[in-house]
């Protein structure tokens, strides 16, 4: 807000940037996905060998699929998620292919967002151009892999605790984000340190 009393433009965040950066995103990871060029056994080999026959053993297990022993290095979340899907919608790969398209557009729409809050909508969309054409994002929201929504998470969880005046809805937004990011990705627990700090310690006026 202006002295005078308008708003001031550079506390607006002018979606027209978000959703141009977001739209050039998923062409770049659904689009693939939808028009079948995304079979490279090279690039989906921890696709193919480990998250799907995991999401898929969930499935044929649920409502009680068993987290003891399974053929992933990572806490279980996202399959359990993606196996829900399956069961319950009949979710094809291609299916589950688009859900981390939808993980890796949280990802960058997220980052975009936050970055809005210290920087006008066009610059924070130029800013993650780096993020959003990285090949292990993009390949990451291409073949189901759990980095993308793990990474998603984690901005939400430090961005809401950094950046977003403290409120017991804040809070609450921050802890649930780190709490699903650590069921994503076990290793997870190390950045959302990071967030937990910052709430603890509130943000400055």
């Amino acid at each position: 807000m202006t002295r005078d009393g308008r708003d001031d433009p550079g506390q607006r965040s002018p979606w027209a940037s978000g959703v141009v950066l977001l739209l050039g995103f998923l062409l770049l990871t659904a689009g693939p996905v939808l028009i079948g060029l995304d079979h490279f056994p090279s690039k989906s080999i921890d696709m193919d060998r480990n998250h799907i026959p995991v999401i898929e053993a969930f499935a044929d297990q649920w409502p009680s699929p068993d987290l003891r022993d399974y053929d992933s290095a990572t806490t279980p979340g996202m399959h359990l998620l993606l196996a829900g899907l399956v069961e319950g919608f009949g979710a094809t790969e291609t299916v589950l292919q688009l859900c981390t398209c939808l993980f890796g557009t949280l990802l960058i729409g997220s980052a975009w967002w936050f970055g809005t809050r210290v920087a006008g909508g066009w610059i924070s969309a130029a800013c993650m151009l780096p993020l959003a054409l990285s090949p292990y994002v993009l390949g990451n929201a291409i073949w189901v892999m759990t980095d993308d929504l793990s990474l998603a998470l984690i901005v939400v969880s430090i961005g809401m605790a950094i950046f977003i005046r403290p409120t017991m809805g804040a809070s609450t937004i921050s802890g649930a984000a780190m709490i699903l990011s650590v069921m994503v990705r076990q290793i997870n627990v190390w950045p959302t340190a990071i967030a937990l700090a910052t709430t603890l310690l509130g943000r400055p006026a």
